[in-house]
């Protein structure tokens, strides 16, 4: 008798979406609301003409291509670096943090919020400045629904120099209003909010690279609830490993009982291998699951970008990583799932295809099967992001077992397969 074999494939999705310019750092963001909706943030792009302003541009799976939906989305003025980060909560919706800004002073930043017309992309509510200069408030951004906000403003100096805080905002239905006090950083110095990730409106992890909780910037996580009137904290913080791990680099949680937390500069598996940790909330407590997921090798910085699109499956973007031939910093991807008992990786290694690409600075995933891998570096600095589709074969749904014929069954010599009215004859 016949037994199908259950495989993991890795497969592109449309060519390669390639930035305007050389030096644009096209793949610097990316954010996946679905499998059939990108944007890509441009952060050094010269929109308008304006030096490193930025943009973003949304694009839209035709079927056979991925096509630009919308003209490109400019950052205001000079040194923006608008698309810095960027956030789709679906496909008509876009959030796009611009660190850069002077619209309060000098790198306060600022967030902007676009809806999709069905012709356009139009500004939602006015721009969302930084508290003061050098806040960088738009270093990172989540949307968990169009009507809500998050922004991390790692440059914030409310609790001290450099502590860095985090804004929670809810559309109001005519203005973006401000939802709960400023969410502050521990201790001067922390960058709190260089990460940000929100599941639903009421929850929200922080990441706070060069907090000093465990040694000097171990880095570590906090994670907020809603609890009607205020953010309280859930649980304690989530120290790094290790001093100079920059735990907290980045952070993702697909629901409000789930958190992944990158160390990109973690040692346990040689010098700034990097690693990803999952927590699981145990109804008073994180708990790690599973063991660490180490980078590969010394210098991959793997847990540079992290995402979660359900609590069993996590992208972990290693932008250092020298890939099998090898390319120097060509890096890779890797994607895993939970098999009940341990993190198993899903598929090979997705490398970056030449030297420098820094494959895996960002990286997306709207379900367990779909992932887009920004390479900033790539092509010149010109940048370029790539989708796959991770279906496994042996998914009737998502391959080719629909339309896949093996006969005679039972078979003693030869095997006939047809696919889509192609056949092969496998003695």
């Amino acid at each position: 008798m016949l037994s199908i074999l259950t495989l993991n494939a890795q497969v592109q999705i449309g060519a390669w979406i390639v930035g305007e310019n050389f030096m644009n750092l096209s793949g610097n963001s990316v954010s996946m609301p679905d499998a059939n909706t990108l944007a890509i943030g441009a952060p050094i792009n010269d929109g308008f003409g304006l030096f490193e302003a930025g943009h973003v541009r949304a694009y839209s799976w035709s079927g056979t291509a991925w096509v630009q939906k919308g003209v490109d989305i400019d950052g205001e003025a000079i040194e923006d670096w608008s698309g810095t980060s960027v956030s789709m909560p679906d496909a008509n919706t876009l959030a796009i943090g611009a660190p850069g800004n002077d619209g309060n002073g000098s790198d306060a930043g600022h967030a902007r919020v676009f809806s999709w017309s069905g012709t356009a992309w139009v500004q939602k509510g006015a721009d969302i400045d930084g508290w003061s200069p050098y806040n960088q408030s738009g270093y990172s951004v989540s949307m968990p629904d169009a009507n809500t906000l998050a922004i991390g403003a790692p440059g914030n100096d409310g609790n001290g120099i450099g502590v860095g805080h985090a804004r929670v905002y809810s559309w109001s239905g005519t203005a973006w209003g401000q939802k709960g006090a400023d969410i502050d950083g521990e201790a001067g110095g922390d960058w709190s909010g260089c990460s940000v990730s929100m599941p639903d409106a009421n929850t929200l992890a922080i990441g706070a690279r060069d907090n000093d909780g465990n040694g000097l910037d171990a880095g570590h996580a906090r994670v907020y609830s809603w609890s009607g009137t205020a953010w309280v904290q859930k649980g304690v913080d989530i120290d790094g490993e290790a001093s100079f791990d920059w735990s907290g680099y980045s952070v993702s949680m697909p629901d409000a009982n789930t958190l992944a937390i990158g160390a990109r500069d973690n040692d346990g598996n040689g010098l700034d291998a990097g690693h990803a940790r999952v927590y699981s909330w145990s109804g008073t407590a994180w708990v790690q699951k599973g063991v660490d997921i180490d980078g590969e090798a010394v210098g991959d910085l793997s847990g540079h970008a992290v995402s979660m699109p359900d609590a069993n499956t996590l992208a972990i973007g290693a932008l250092g990583n020298n890939s099998f031939l090898p390319l120097p910093d060509a890096g890779h991807t890797r994607v895993y799932s939970w098999s009940g008992t341990a993190w198993g990786q899903k598929g090979i290694d997705i490398d970056g295809w030449s030297p420098y690409n820094q494959s895996g600075y960002s990286v997306s995933m709207p379900d367990a099967n779909i992932l887009a891998i920004g390479a900033p570096a790539a092509d010149s600095g010109r940048g370029h992001t790539i989708v796959y589709s991770l279906a496994t074969i042996g998914d009737a749904e998502n391959s080719l077992l629909a339309t896949l014929k093996l006969y005679p069954n039972p078979a003693s010599s030869v095997i006939n397969v047809e696919v889509d009215a192609e056949h092969f004859d496998v003695p």
